[in-house]
């Protein structure tokens, strides 16, 4: 069964992967967050293994909701360090 569940995630990697990455891409304009929320889907999928009834689904869902929640944490830190910088300081 394991090795079921591994051949279809390989599958859907190979399937999905690059599509999903450039829509993370323009979704956070940004290459690292489109990188960790695919990379981070796809091992939580992994451990997940056979409990997930649509691979494919999931991983869109899940790497769009990671990216969401880097996406809040990156604006996050730019708005405490942009509070942080003292007044009229050059970047």
């Amino acid at each position: 069964m394991k090795a079921e569940v591994d051949g279809g995630l390989r599958a859907v990697f190979a399937a999905e992967h690059e599509r999903l990455w450039r829509s993370l891409l323009a979704y956070a304009g940004d290459p690292e967050v489109a990188s960790e929320a695919a990379a981070e889907a796809f091992a939580q999928a992994v451990r997940r293994g056979a409990a997930l009834r649509d691979p494919a689904a999931w991983v869109w869902r899940s790497a769009f909701r990671i990216a969401a929640g880097l996406v809040r944490l990156h604006r996050a830190r730019a708005r405490l360090r942009a509070a942080l910088e003292p007044e009229g300081s050059e970047p």
